[in-house]
Order: structure tokens, then sequence, then C-alpha cells
């Protein structure tokens, strides 16, 4: 919420010292590409719920991360059951998510990012528009295989 009003602000500062101009078809090709790479990374990161490590109840818990689950019962090799904690086990790195997100506000930073982009990309002179658009795709695909490599996944 904290970075809803700047962005807002530039979002609506825009018009008033650019002009739109109508997207070419190979403009529209690039965003595409550019939203079906976001639609990839915002279910790799809605996947990040799904990764955690269980540690048993006598391990120190790790100071960096809030535990999931407390009490989660498991059995010992004796057959007595123990206690443990669930904790993340990767973390997101977008300062706008925060490093565990909920997944409303995984939802609302995807859904407004699948609207401001194409309208920004409105606004950027056609001399530029083309690097504004390679750079989301090529920043988009770099986070992409960064989240395959960590084992995030891309289900439906």
């Amino acid at each position: 919420m904290k970075h809803l009003l700047p962005i807002l602000s530039i979002v609506l500062a825009l018009p008033a010292n650019a002009q739109w101009v109508d997207y070419t078809p190979a403009d529209t090709y690039r965003e595409a590409v550019y939203e079906a790479l976001l639609f990839a990374d915002y279910k790799q990161t809605s996947d990040i719920r799904n990764h955690f490590v269980v540690l048993p109840e006598d391990h120190p818990a790790p100071h960096y991360v809030p535990a999931i689950q407390q009490g989660v019962r498991g059995l010992r090799a004796d057959n007595s059951h123990s206690y443990s904690t669930q904790y993340p086990s990767v973390y997101e790195v977008n300062p706008m998510l925060g490093h565990y997100p909920t997944q409303r506000k995984i939802d609302n930073y995807f859904l407004a990012s699948a609207i401001l982009h194409p309208t920004l990309t409105g606004f950027v002179p056609l001399k530029y528009r083309g690097y504004w658009q390679y750079g989301g795709i090529v920043l988009e695909a770099a986070v992409i295989i960064h989240n395959k490599r960590i084992g995030l996944k891309i289900d439906f």
C-alpha cells in the first residue's frame, strides 16, 4: 500500500507530459510476449507458498523466517511422536511484494503490472518503445529462469 501512492502519482502525471502513440503490430507482439512471461512469473511466485523445510522440535529455529505451521506431527525411528515446525525454504526478492507475500498481495501486484505495463508502453515514444518492451521481456525471462533454478513451478 505504501508503494501505491508513488505509482499512482507517476501514472497520473504521465499524460501531462506525454502523448499516447498507437501500438504498431510489432509493439503488440512484444507486449503479448511480455504478458505471457508475466503470467509465468505470477504462477511461479504463487508457488513460493508450497516450498518449505520441516525442522524437528529440538532444532533451533531460523531467526530470519517466520514459521508457516507449528506442531506438525511426525514419527521418530522408534515410532514415538515428535513435533516439528515448517519454515519457508524460498522467499520473494521483489521488494514491492516482501519476502513472504500473501496470495492476495501476489494477485494484486501482478494484476496491476498486467494493466500498467501496456498502458505505460503507449506513452513511450516509438523511438524508445522497443527498448522499453525488450527490457521488460529480458527482465521477466531472467526472473523465470531464476525461479525455475530454485524449484518454483508453473502449474495450471
